[in-house]
């Protein structure tokens, strides 16, 4: 079970419920089941909560021991961080409740059918709440707001102290899920490391935090919700970053680039395309050319080959092989259809929206702006098979206009010292570690090279 929970939590994706629309939906009280599954209290009775479903994944002795399994990631259970968090979608009422642990902090998100069961239970690691790192030496930071109201996201432009400008410049974008400026996640922060590194280049560089972090409880409770997308997730905060960089008499206008990591690599190309002339290039970091439903199932699977052979690994698999059922009738959706039900536990209308685009590699093709592409040997979470040898398979990667780094690093661009047991897992990011030099020294390089190089 230790290797099961570690992969639900990088997956940021559990138990996923058979979702349907009920009548009526009754409330529970979180915080008082999350504590008696803490101190192993009543757990027949908790048991009992979960819905039919629930109970074939989950067979009582592994529920029983779900919060010591929890307990071995993110260390002992102090309390609660805030208040519960309601929202009602796809006929579910939807809890969300932060839990404060001495490592690292989880969230709980519980799925209620209109009985009051539990149809889905979730545990993933929350955003780091962590105090602002300090600017490193030769950087200066100044805070900046990106975009305009109602969705204002609070920021940093990072600039090398002293610099004669213009500068070349890059807007940091976040993978999938709320996400600080940091992109922080245990005890690392990717986004922080590639701004000082990057600023230290000679690169302003804008970092900021993304809409659902800022604007989670509000979107979620949204009547709007159903039909909320990257667009207004990602890809508007994005183009107002740069378009906030392109007015900075400090920064190059024509030296613009993006930076996309994990989900926002894969939106990349179509943050850029939609931009117009804004961005000069971008940089896909720990992106794929397969789609992001294609990544949750071969992950959802990877979990269920983890599970005992069984009634609860069968029961699982019908899951999975229910939901990709679903994922392949997306093409043949309209966009009504789609504004109905949930898959993979979000709308389905994310992920139709999504189909509606060309995958990353053909934008790319037909945009021909300068790329760089980096995918890492050790990542678990876009494994090789979705990275290098996908864009390999859609790319000539000698065409002019490409780059490409395949780094011996994970998916935050780290390379950890992790022991046998938490190499592979979420685990890892419980490690002090710093991006890799080698890969803000070739993402630097990209940037700073001179536009005849990068036609």
């Amino acid at each position: 079970m230790k290797r099961l929970f570690a992969s639900l939590l990088c997956l940021m994706l559990a138990l996923f419920p058979a979702y349907g629309v009920g009548e009526e939906i009754q409330d529970t009280d979180l915080q008082t089941f999350l504590t008696e599954l803490a101190q192993g209290e009543n757990l027949d009775a908790l048991y009992a909560r979960l819905d039919a479903s629930m109970q074939a994944a989950l067979s009582p002795e592994d529920f029983a021991s779900l919060w010591s399994q929890l307990s071995v990631l993110g260390g002992e259970f102090l309390g609660f961080d805030g208040d519960t968090e309601t929202a009602e979608t796809g006929g579910y009422l939807v809890l969300r409740q932060r839990l404060d642990m001495s490592g690292m902090d989880l969230m709980c998100i519980m799925s209620l059918d209109a009985s009051g069961q539990v149809a889905g239970l979730q545990f993933t690691l929350a955003p780091t709440k962590a105090e602002e790192p300090l600017p490193s030496a030769g950087v200066i930071e100044e805070e900046i707001l990106v975009g305009e109201a109602p969705w204002e996201l609070p920021g940093f432009l990072t600039l090398p102290e002293n610099a004669e400008g213009p500068l070349p410049a890059v807007v940091l974008v976040q993978g999938s899920g709320p996400s600080d400026r940091n992109e922080a996640v245990g005890a690392v922060k990717p986004f922080y490391d590639l701004a000082q590194a990057l600023a230290a280049q000679g690169i302003a560089v804008v970092r900021y935090d993304k809409r659902t972090y800022v604007y989670g409880e509000e979107i979620a409770s949204s009547t709007a919700y159903a039909s909320f997308t990257v667009e207004e997730e990602t890809i508007q905060d994005a183009i107002a970053a740069g378009k906030r960089l392109a007015k900075d008499s400090r920064v190059d206008a024509e030296r613009i680039y993006l930076l996309g990591h994990s989900l926002g690599a894969m939106l990349a190309p179509r943050i850029v395309q939609e931009s117009g002339e804004l961005f000069a290039g971008m940089i896909l970091a720990c992106g794929s050319n397969a789609t992001l439903l294609e990544i949750m199932a071969r992950q959802n699977q990877d979990v269920i080959d983890t599970l005992a052979t069984g009634e609860q690994r069968e029961a699982a698999q019908v899951q999975l092989d229910a939901e990709c059922a679903k994922a392949a009738e997306l093409v043949n959706m309209s966009a009504e259809e789609a504004l109905e039900g949930v898959l993979f536990g979000q709308p389905v209308y994310y992920f139709w929206e999504m189909a509606q685009y060309p995958r990353p590699a053909e934008l790319l093709r037909e945009m021909q702006k300068p790329a760089l592409l980096i995918n890492g040997e050790r990542d678990f979470q876009v494994n090789i098979r979705e990275g290098r040898e996908g864009w390999d398979a859609a790319l000539d990667l000698s065409a002019p206009w490409l780059s490409y780094l395949w780094a011996d690093v994970n998916h935050l661009l780290m390379r950890p010292d992790a022991p046998e047991g938490v190499a592979g897992t979420t685990a890892e990011y419980m490690i002090p570690c710093v991006v890799e030099k080698e890969i803000t020294d070739a993402i630097g390089a990209f940037i700073l090279a001179e536009k005849e190089k990068n036609p």
